[in-house]
């Protein structure tokens, strides 16, 4: 007789959305992945990622045992090891290159969270002391973002938006059916109770499709956009006089300052007609409460600083922070919280490396210590940092959940960087095109190979849950496990023994264990104090949301928001524009991969085979191009190949194309990491120029 097991667990396939499922195991096996609709936070939510995640623990080509490298880098060639000679040559070699070169000459850097270990990742390399930790995304996802909310509103509230109490939702960069699964099942509940939607996007996404007010806008030029909006509420005197008198600081500065940004003079540079400004502008304001989701597409324009403070404040001047319905900031659900600077012990790493943190001269607000955010280095002067050996050389890497050679701008020079390291070590699921070229490899456990603690500031919402193993696949083994036995060997302090005394820890000020807590049900629910800054300060110098933020201005930089015209456009460089008459977008998403992953899943697969190029049909007949032909995209940095898909819904000037896909299909091809973003260092991915045409004309 067959034993059937079903064990509630919490998904990370994605890192960040943690939905509550069910897994089914049959006689010790895993069979399939199920929702769990009685999860209070994600409410049966599930992605097709989720569902094939049984596919993707049992993949023929996950790495189950550690490799070492035998022969050149990058030649294919491997040996099998044990984990203990895996550990050891990984520990030995960094801190051998440590002693002989310094600290700064180890970078350690992360991709995409893989279960909730990204902030232990800072604190052992911290703990090890080099200054230069960096991740994949770093200067393009969240991060960005991140510092312009605690600038302006003292905390993450536009990562939280309550849009179950919403009357107008508004969907800025964002397209949650694609990425945010319990997001966009919120958003769709709130759409059926009468709320009211607008949505920002250069393509007539899912979200957009349903919107009452959708803003095509120019991509790169959304900075231009937010002005143009508060302009409209403030000449209008939409906003919320009372709010503003008694929680913010700088209103008459910004006032003036928006005074230019005109819905003429911004239809003008966002293409978006300016009676949708207005009327997207009005609906905001007056139909309160509303609320503001947003994405990593904050994070990866021109000036994104800006673009994050902008959209905080038509929040903050309409009244909707910290209130019912509106942005409300996130909060633990009682454990230790991760997020602080003791927990990454940052203070443990000697000043004198702060200066030495690769990117700290130009990028400063990225690099240094400067309390407001985890500094740390720019990854395109990382990669010059190996190439040139200015200001010094970079010897060793050591990645985990990362594939640099897809996942960042430039890609060409990435593997050009890779293969001139002396030491590289990488965790991942699979040989991916980085850990192909490394000398060690380590195989990391997927979501349902280990029990961890789950929760997300971006979805979830201060819940705590439990993962609970599920598998074991070869000797795969979890992030966590990883870096805690690799402490040990380099005799880092602030690390636990095991992985379950780490996580007793996190719980302890629960008063419960990670049994107890498992025994109890496997979660914590948290509901926010909204309205807790209202009434005692908002976490900012003033005390108030800072319009005009006196932070900035002692930084040297402008304290006020302003909008830059991508550094390569029809109107920064119309030269250019002759020869790439097309505005680009990078990174458009689809819910069956996450970033550069699960392509070589076969359900999801079959869902989306192939790398797609979003363009205009009107524009497409113009060129010869029909639906389903394979076009080459090209930008001064290179070509991708893909397939054409027509569409009305976006400008006949734009063209957008899918992110993640490999080879002569990886927009980061495409992309440029030279024209970076002023203090935070973030490179250009959408607002580029390109030219497209059918392949082999």
């Amino acid at each position: 007789m067959s034993q059937v097991e079903y064990i509630r667990t919490t998904c990370s396939i994605c890192g960040h959305n943690q939905c509550g499922v069910i897994v089914k195991r049959v006689n010790g096996k895993v069979v399939e992945i199920m929702p769990n609709r009685d999860d209070p936070m994600t409410k049966g939510s599930i992605c097709p990622k989720s569902i094939a995640s049984v596919q993707l623990l049992y993949h023929p080509d996950r790495l189950k045992y550690p490799l070492k490298r035998d022969g050149p880098r990058g030649s294919g060639k491997w040996i099998r090891i044990t984990w203990e000679e895996a550990l050891d040559t990984v520990a030995s070699r960094l801190l051998e290159i440590k002693e002989k070169y310094g600290p700064e000459a180890v970078v350690m850097a992360r991709g995409t969270n893989r279960g909730s270990w990204i902030r232990l990742f800072n604190r052992f390399a911290n703990s090890f002391g080099t200054p230069n930790w960096t991740e994949s995304g770093g200067a393009q996802c969240f991060t960005p973002r991140s510092i312009a909310q605690r600038l302006t509103l003292g905390g993450l509230a536009l990562e939280w938006p309550d849009v179950e109490n919403s009357r107008t939702i508004m969907v800025w960069g964002a397209n949650p059916p694609a990425t945010w699964s319990p997001k966009s099942v919120k958003i769709i509940r709130a759409r059926s109770n009468g709320a009211r939607l607008i949505v920002v996007d250069p393509v007539m996404s899912n979200m957009a499709s349903k919107a009452d007010v959708w803003l095509p806008v120019r991509p790169g030029t959304d900075v231009a956009l937010a002005l143009g909006m508060i302009n409209v509420i403030i000449n209008e005197r939409l906003y919320d006089s009372e709010y503003i008198e008694k929680y913010t600081v700088g209103f008459e500065s910004l006032k003036e300052r928006v005074s230019e940004y005109t819905p003429e003079r911004v239809s003008e540079i966002t293409w978006v007609p300016k009676e949708r400004i207005i009327e997207a502008a009005r609906l905001f304001a007056t139909n309160r409460p509303s609320s503001i989701v947003i994405s990593a597409t904050f994070d990866e324009i021109v000036d994104p600083i800006q673009l994050g403070r902008a959209v905080s404040i038509i929040s903050a001047i309409t009244g909707n922070v910290d209130v019912r319905g509106g942005n409300i900031f996130p909060e633990t659900a009682g454990q230790v919280s991760i997020d602080t600077n003791d927990f990454i012990m940052i203070d443990d790493l000697p000043k004198e490396l702060d200066s030495k943190r690769l990117g700290a001269d130009r990028y400063p607000i990225l690099s240094k210590y400067l309390k407001i955010n985890f500094p740390m280095a720019h990854y395109p002067t990382i990669l010059e940092s190996i190439i040139t050996g200015r200001p010094y050389r970079v010897r060793a890497m050591f990645i985990m959940g990362g594939n640099p050679m897809l996942s960042i701008a430039n890609s060409e020079m990435a593997a050009e960087a890779l293969s001139r390291l002396e030491f590289l070590a990488v965790a991942d699921l699979f040989l991916s095109k980085t850990a192909e070229m490394a000398d060690v490899v380590l195989p990391a456990a997927s979501w349902l190979e280990y029990d961890g603690l789950a929760d997300s500031v971006q979805a979830t919402y201060g819940h705590l849950r439990i993962r609970q193993k599920a598998a074991t696949v070869g000797e795969a083994r979890s992030d966590t496990w990883i870096m805690i036995e690799l402490a040990k060997r380099m005799k880092l302090k602030g690390f636990w023994s095991s992985e379950r005394e780490y996580l007793d820890y996190i719980l302890s000020p629960t008063g419960m264990t990670f049994e107890q807590l498992r025994e109890r049900g496997g979660a914590i629910y948290h509901e926010p104090s909204v309205g807790s800054r209202l009434k005692n300060g908002f976490n900012t110098p003033s005390g108030k949301i800072e319009l005009y933020s006196q932070t900035l201005k002692e930084w040297g930089y402008d304290p006020l928001p302003f909008y830059t015209e991508p550094f390569e456009s029809p109107y920064s460089t119309p030269e250019v524009a002759k020869q790439y008459p097309f505005v680009l977008t990078t990174g458009r998403r689809v819910s069956t991969y996450f970033h550069t992953a699960q392509r070589n899943v076969p359900a999801l697969r079959d869902i989306n085979p192939e790398p797609v190029v979003e363009i205009n049909s009107d524009t497409a007949r113009e060129l010869g191009i029909s639906n389903g032909d394979m076009v080459r995209v090209e930008t001064r940095r290179g070509y991708v190949i893909m397939k054409a898909k027509l569409t009305q819904g976006i400008h006949p000037r734009v063209v957008a194309v899918q992110h993640g896909w490999p080879d002569e299909a990886n927009d980061n091809r495409l992309t440029d990491n030279t024209a970076c973003a002023t203090g935070i260092g973030s490179t250009t991915l959408r607002g580029l120029l390109c030219n497209i045409r059918r392949e082999g004309k």
